[in-house]
This record gives C-alpha cells, structure tokens and sequence, in this order.
C-alpha cells in the first residue's frame, strides 16, 4: 500500500488510521516520529519509514530537486532501485494484515519506483483545500500563498493520474468526521483490515488548526478549482469493489491480528495518558531547569564580572608592587648616600675637633701668652 497526499494534508493522520487498523509501517526503530515520538512540526508525528524517506530525498536530490522543487523528470540508479527492492521486501516479510509506505513524496517518486513493487499494490491517499495547506505550510516553512498553491497543483495533478492508472482510494481531508471515519472504515472493510478499534480519539480538532485562520478571500485560480473539483468527484466515487490485499488475510489470521491490533491500542491509549501526566509534570521540570538555568546564568555573568574585577585588582597589585620596588630601591639608594654622608660629617667632625685641639694648645702656649700681653693681639682667637 502507498499512503501519500500534498504535504500538509493528512496524510500522517491516514497512516496512523490504517496502522490502528493492522497495517505495517516497519519497525517502530524505523519511524522518523509517531505519537510517542513527536517532532515540532507534527506533534502527533509523521509515521514515515526513515528508510524510504531517506530513498525518497536521495532519488529527488539525484535529479537535481527536493520535495518543494519538483523536477521535471526523475529516474533512478540501478542502487537506489536495488535498496528499493531490499527495503520492500523485508516491509512485506512479517505476519500483518498488510503493510506500506507513506510519504507525500512518493507522488512524484512513484513512477520511476513501480517496477520494485508487488503487482497488487494500491494507493490510498488524502488531500485538503488549497488555502488549507498553504497556510500550514506559511506557518511551517513560511511559504507565500503562491508557492504553496504552486506545488498543490503539482502533486494533486501528479496524484489523479496516478490514480487513473493503478488502483486506490482516495479521502477528503475536509470531510466531517463522522464521514471521514467511515470512509476509511470501508475502506478497511473492503482491505480485510481490523475494524475493532475506534479511530475517534485519533481524529481531534488540533488537526485543522489552519481551518480557522486561512485567508478566506485569497482567489484560486480556475487551473487549482479544476482540480479540486476532480479530487472531489474522485473522491465521492471510491470503488470498493472486492480485493484482495496481503498474503495473510485468512480469517484466523485476521482475529488474531484484530486481538493484538486491539490490546496494543488500548495500551497505547493508556500510555498516552499516562504519557500526558507525566508531560505536565515535565513542563514543571522544565520550567524548574529553565529558573535554575537563568540563575545559573546570572551566577555566570556575575562570576565573570568578579574575575574581571580580580584581574584589574591584580594588576593593580602587581603596579603598586612594582612601585614599592622601585621606591624600596630609591629609599635604599638615599640610606646609602645618607650614610656617605654621615660619614662624610664625621670625619669633618674629627678635622674641627683636632683643630681645637691645636688651637687651644696654642692659646695655652707660653708665645701666645706673652705676644698677648706685648698687645698684639686685642681679643683672644676662639
């Protein structure tokens, strides 16, 4: 089974419905997201096989293209078509009700793809209103209405012609609920698929948050209207004729599936619940992580403040010991010319004292004395 659709139009939400009701998608190691494993812009996640993803992207790169580039042709290496061929065959290889492949992409990969796959092979695809997509993908990818509508042509145009030439089904994403779950109730009737399990709880508003917030004034072009009005008309004509689908439909096969399919719903759905608890406990956690790690921040910011401010203080200290050298050095040059001095002193101190010796020696001699009394000398030298 190939489950695909313009980007943005359900078809995540199709894969899920179909694997709630027996069909493989691979092992739950393989999926890129699932509701347990959300990514940002699916919250619900993608059910996509990262192997044929990862085929998908490598045969659009390989001619020169990508999901929003679509190339004019496209064909395949003789290794891309044997990893096909591989990761087809172990898809198929497990005791299910059927299996498949969704991808938005397989639309423009489908052609060059066909020969890898079994011959009773079936589409099972979705769209959705123009403006619908083009505002999910403005708020996604920040596409302009123009861009988006663009590639809705692409795929859908690329989507009736494959559906005019192999066989599948096709789904309206803008359908009420109740119709769309019936339709794909038939659908799985008419597959030999579980019919137990209740698609309701996978069916929720948040799944059309753009229905409310499209520009409703945006006018489509006559090319786009034509084409929604054949998805429209196909869609209202599902031939759900009798088929057969897998190679483990025996009805053995099919209860005992439809038992496992069920208790795994139901321990999932208890999970989910379980899972939502423990989600509003981990916003509590987060918000405690993101308290602490704005605290941790500020700490950072402050620590770095104080090393700054240790780093000018050190090399102050290191200025001022700098200067206490150079003064230490100046005060002991000045210690050391001081004592020159003094010294200098001392001994001009000895000379005057050993001067007065010799005068007063001399004011003591008998030459003086009498030279003083002949009237030499009116005052006595001192």
């Amino acid at each position: 089974m190939i489950i695909t659709g313009m980007h943005r139009s359900a078809t995540s939400f199709l894969a899920r419905a179909l694997n709630i009701r027996g069909i493989y998608l691979g092992k739950e190691s393989e999926l890129i997201s699932d509701e347990w494993r959300p990514v940002a812009d699916n919250l619900r996640g993608h059910w996509e096989n990262d192997k044929f993803f990862g085929l998908t992207q490598e045969t659009l790169s390989s001619n020169n293209g990508s999901w929003d580039k679509v190339p004019e042709k496209i064909s395949i290496t003789k290794d891309i078509g044997k990893q096909i061929e591989i990761n087809v065959s172990e898809l198929l290889h497990n005791q299910t009700l059927g299996a498949a492949i969704k991808d938005p992409r397989l639309i423009l990969c489908l052609e060059s793809w066909i020969e890898f796959f079994p011959k009773n092979f079936l589409i099972v695809a979705i769209f959705r209103n123009p403006l619908k997509v083009a505002e999910s993908l403005k708020k996604r990818n920040d596409f302009k209405y123009e861009k988006s509508i663009k590639l809705w042509n692409i795929y859908n145009e690329k989507l009736l012609n494959l559906l005019d030439n192999y066989d599948g089904f096709l789904l309206n994403f803008d359908w009420s609920k109740s119709k769309l779950i019936s339709e794909i109730n038939l659908i799985c009737e008419n597959l030999g698929l579980s019919t137990d399990n209740d698609l309701s709880d996978w069916y929720s508003n948040d799944l059309k948050h753009s229905d409310l917030s499209f520009d409703k004034k945006y006018t489509l072009e006559d090319s786009t209207l034509s084409i929604l009005s054949k998805l429209e008309k196909r869609a209202n004509n599902n031939n759900f004729k009798s088929r057969e689908f897998g190679s483990h439909d025996a009805k053995e096969l099919q209860h005992s599936v439809n038992n496992l399919l069920k208790e795994k719903y139901d321990l999932g759905h208890s999970f989910k619940k379980i899972n939502q608890i423990n989600l509003k406990q981990l916003e509590k956690n987060l918000t405690t992580i993101s308290n602490l790690e704005s605290s941790l921040k500020n700490t950072e910011q402050q620590k770095m403040k104080l090393e700054s401010s240790l780093k000018t203080t050190e090399q102050q200290k290191t200025a001022l010991e700098l200067s206490l050298k150079d003064k230490e050095e100046k005060l002991s040059e000045l210690k050391s010319s001081l004592i020159d001095k003094e010294l200098q002193i001392s001994k001009i101190q000895n000379f005057q004292y050993e001067l007065q010796k010799d005068l007063d020696s001399i004011h003591e001699s008998f030459t003086w004395k009498t030279l003083q009394k002949l009237g030499l000398f009116k005052k006595k030298c001192k």
